[in-house]
């Protein structure tokens, strides 16, 4: 088991740090958001979400993602992100909300 472990960081630690020091920031910030996305796929699984749900977390996720993404690299012309964001953590919020309300029916 330990050799699974460092045999993974011994590949993934110059990967990271390749694409870190190297690509740019545009491509950078995708790579990120693939990561983001499988964490927050793997954190909506281990929140008890259905499936469908958790495709719905992992869509607001990578929208509020792309929408920092075009931001900061479509400069002044583009307005700013604060609606559009502050929109997803509301929908965010609501799901958990209702989330957190049937849980608390189960019981």
């Amino acid at each position: 088991m330990l050799f699974k472990r460092v045999l993974t960081v011994a590949i993934l630690l110059p990967l990271f740090l390749a694409a870190l020091f190297l690509l740019p920031n545009l491509y950078w910030g995708i790579l990120l958001a693939g990561v983001i996305a499988i964490a927050s796929w793997e954190w909506s699984g281990l929140s008890g979400y259905a499936t469908r749900a958790r495709a719905l977390f992992v869509a607001a996720v990578l929208a509020s993602a792309a929408l920092i993404l075009i931001w900061e690299h479509a400069g002044s012309a583009m307005p700013e992100p604060e609606a559009y964001m502050s929109i997803i953590a509301g929908l965010l919020f609501a799901g958990w909300v209702a989330r957190r309300r049937a849980v608390k029916h189960l019981l």
